[in-house]
């Protein structure tokens, strides 16, 4: 049986196995491993009435891309696993319905400043953001992806100048798109008007890249339409012109997904002037 302490660490997968009373292998545990677990009051309390999972994909801080050596994590990068398990798990013990929705209710990256013992630079903060929040599109069973926190919490007081106690000090939540004072960070506009672009084709005829550009017009009122006009820099220039021409976005959740070209490396943007006053979203280098 697992050791039981007040903190004791669990990995997810590992925690969604024991909790159904699952071996490594995907079968039911039996005989003295099963009356380890009691299983039994599992089986007699069943089925679960649920209609959803919930989890928080934290990544403290590495790249929202980048998988956790531990092959019980499920984080970002390989959050797909999770229905898996999930439809896995429904079919073995029958306790749950196969095909729950996932609604990731927490995700968020704390940043330095001011958080020196937790924090990612600030600069990274948007992008990490943008990039989890398509990773969460890319995923069907993903219906919700939750930014935790909005402003960020105040340290704890009573651990102030105690240079021992600097993780103590640190250890409320500083993921907010705002610092505690009410300013906004960096990220801000990155969560209002979410962007992600990246190469994915081979050299075309002109020697450039064909590039996803996906994104949310975030700050619309709900089932309002809006516009965003993309613009590209060129290497080394420090003029923008625009990719086209703009597009609409609809509502209600105006999302967009869609191919563009990029003849030469350089940077990406996307503006929009709705509802009145322009929002320009992060910039992202893209090269070949």
């Amino acid at each position: 049986a697992l050791r039981h302490t007040p903190r004791v660490h669990l990995w997810p997968k590992l925690f969604l196995r024991e909790m159904f009373c699952v071996a490594p292998n995907g079968r039911p545990y039996t005989g003295l491993q099963a009356r380890a677990r009691r299983c039994s009051e599992l089986q007699h309390g069943g089925p679960f009435l649920i209609s959803g999972f919930a989890h928080h994909p934290y990544m403290q801080k590495s790249a929202p891309g980048r998988l956790d050596p531990n092959p019980n994590s499920i984080n970002m990068a390989n959050v797909g696993d999770l229905p898996t398990l999930l439809d896995q798990l429904a079919a073995t013990t029958h306790l749950i319905p196969a095909g729950l929705p996932v609604y990731l209710t927490e995700s968020g990256w704390e940043t330095f400043p001011p958080d020196p013992v937790h924090g990612i630079p600030l600069a990274l903060q948007g992008g990490y953001m943008n990039i989890a929040d398509r990773l969460a599109y890319d995923q069907p069973r993903v219906v919700a992806q939750t930014q935790f926190v909005f402003r960020d919490v105040r340290p704890v007081a009573r651990y102030r100048g105690r240079r021992s106690r600097l993780a103590q000090y640190w250890a409320t939540w500083q993921s907010g798109i705002e610092f505690a004072n009410g300013r906004q960070k960096p990220a801000f506009t990155a969560y209002a008007m979410p962007l992600d672009i990246y190469p994915v084709s081979g050299p075309t005829s002109d020697g450039g890249r064909d590039v996803r550009a996906w994104g949310q017009l975030r700050f619309l009122p709900p089932g309002q339409n809006g516009q965003v006009q993309f613009q590209f820099r060129g290497a080394g220039s420090r003029q923008w012109n625009n990719a086209g021409g703009p597009m609409t976005v609809p509502g209600p959740a105006p999302f967009y997904d869609l191919r563009l070209h990029a003849s030469a490396p350089g940077v990406w943007r996307a503006v929009t002037y709705s509802p009145g006053f322009p929002v320009v979203s992060r910039e992202i280098s893209v090269s070949f």
